[in-house]
């Protein structure tokens, strides 16, 4: 199924339109498919954290949500020192091990709540019972 991408003006939200007439199952499956490619793209986008005192922007993707998890386990192991040298808004900056652990706890935060949008969406196409309502649901 191939889809038409259109953007919402008001919202900025990417509408994808289906271009075929494909039963119900495969617009439900195509729309799903989709749903988990924007929640992808909005978990690696990043996300912010006050933990320095201002809001500041952070890496999320996949490598740094690896670098993220290994700095937190050395930190728990005691195998690092304070400042721990983070990026912060595009810039190296010191964390103590509190603010480093609030950054950490607002990148998981960051990621449940997609994931957890995921889910709804899910649900909700899983229950809809017309091509029209699958399309009505978007990311």
């Amino acid at each position: 199924m191939q889809y038409q991408l259109s953007i919402d003006p008001v919202t900025e939200n990417l509408i994808w339109t289906p271009r075929s007439d494909g039963s119900l199952e495969d617009v439900k499956i195509q729309k799903i498919k989709q749903l988990n490619i924007f929640c992808n793209i909005a978990i690696l986008a990043g996300f912010t954290s006050d933990a320095l005192g201002s809001s500041n922007t952070y890496d999320f993707d996949i490598d740094a949500q690896i670098n993220l998890g290994g700095m937190l386990n050395a930190i728990t192991a005691g195998l690092v020192s304070e400042p721990v040298i983070w990026k912060a808004s595009g810039q190296p900056q010191a964390h103590t091990f509190v603010q480093f652990k609030t950054v950490f706890g607002a990148g998981l935060a960051h990621k449940n709540i997609n994931i957890g949008k995921y889910w709804t969406l899910k649900a909700q196409v899983e229950a809809a019972t017309t091509t029209e309502q699958v399309n009505a649901i978007v990311w």
